[in-house]
């Protein structure tokens, strides 16, 4: 298919009959520059000038040029994230809502099976579909050049076991492919070129559709429906499993179709939100029960006995007191601030107490005290 682009562009641009000698690298720039004016994207210019320095390398090893005027001229392909889009389920459901038969299951092969389109698609056959141990051999004419890679066995996903059934109960006496129909069959015979396959234009039809069913077009919408399986895939099993079961290589997935979808997001957003609100209702159950616990009743009867009293001096009262000396018959106040060279002289005024249990009968026997 882009090698028949390719030759379009050479012939458009150098003419039919130019030989492959006389082809300059300045040619070459050409070349590039009249696919920039095309408005082709910077991603098929440049896979047209990779096929192009391909086709002269081969002609190089053949003896037919002696160099290749293609060598040096690239260009840079962009961004593919650029044009990559996750088409959600509920979009796909509401496609499949005004779909008939044949692109009900174009659809679903596409976005739940993973399936090249046109050519892994209107290439799968009835024969290929083993029932009992729920398994989809698919041809792959793009990678059949490969050795080893020229079918593939992918599960039979739950999602395409509905419509794959439909079509075999619809599919007439000695019918060979799963699509099948009148239009099918012409998308068959369009879709084949002298090289092989090529673009059918379904695209035309299936925008039609999208539009009948009230949904915005994406850019390359089968191979954006395709991307959205493997995404879906990729995270559930491992890479070098779903890159077997969809016909490609890890690094091609990683740059071309696992892409960071919104529930990826959702997903992240909501576990830190909920770690948060389990700690934050944590915290108010703990607040309440120690709340609870000031107020809870004991569980066992309180012991009930003597306790012994604190003295003034632990609680805090400071009382002042009044001292009487008998030989002179005074009576002196006293307190903590007494000086200690008083203390225990006859006739002055003695230490100051400031509990009753330290009081001494015997030389305080005429002390006596009040809340002055």
């Amino acid at each position: 298919m882009i090698l028949g682009h390719v030759r379009r562009n050479l012939i458009e641009c150098l003419g039919a009959g130019r030989p492959l000698r006389e082809i300059s690298p300045t040619d070459a720039d050409a070349v590039r520059l009249a696919m920039i004016r095309e408005g082709l994207a910077d991603s098929t210019i440049a896979k047209r000038l990779q096929r192009a320095r391909q086709m002269f390398a081969a002609a190089k090893r053949r003896g037919l040029v002696d160099g290749n005027p293609f060598g040096d001229v690239k260009h840079n392909e962009g961004n593919p994230a650029e044009r990559q889009r996750f088409i959600e389920r509920e979009t796909v459901a509401r496609i499949l809502a005004v779909c008939n038969p044949t692109w009900r299951l174009i659809t679903v092969l596409c976005r739940y099976g993973g399936l090249r389109c046109p050519s892994e698609v209107l290439s799968l056959k009835l024969a290929g579909i083993d029932w009992a141990a729920a398994r989809l051999r698919v041809d792959s004419p793009k990678t059949e050049h490969h050795p080893g890679r020229g079918s593939r066995i992918i599960p039979l996903f739950p999602e395409l076991r509905a419509e794959l059934e439909a079509a075999w109960d619809r599919a007439a006496p000695g019918e060979v492919y799963a699509v099948c129909g009148p239009d099918a069959d012409a998308y068959r015979v369009a879709a084949q070129g002298p090289d092989g396959w090529r673009n059918a234009n379904l695209r035309t039809q299936f925008n039609r559709i999208l539009k009948r069913a009230g949904v915005a077009a994406w850019p390359k919408p089968f191979q954006n429906m395709r991307l959205s399986r493997e995404t879906e895939l990729a995270a559930e099993y491992p890479l070098h499993v779903v890159t077997a079961w969809l016909g490609n290589t890890p690094k091609v997935a990683m740059r071309h179709y696992l892409t960071v979808t919104d529930a990826d997001f959702d997903r992240a957003g909501g576990g830190a939100a909920k770690s948060a609100a389990d700690a934050l209702q944590k915290a108010l159950q703990m607040r309440c029960k120690m709340r609870c616990s000031r107020h809870k009743p004991l569980s066992a009867p309180m012991r009930i006995g003597r306790r012994k009293p604190k003295s003034e001096k632990h609680l805090g009262i400071h009382r002042p007191m009044v001292t009487y000396s008998g030989w002179n018959h005074q009576w002196r106040g006293q307190d903590a601030n007494t000086p200690r060279k008083t203390r225990g002289k006859r006739g002055l005024t003695i230490r100051a107490r400031q509990n009753a249990r330290h009081f001494r009968p015997k030389r305080l026997r005429h002390t006596l005290t009040c809340d002055g």
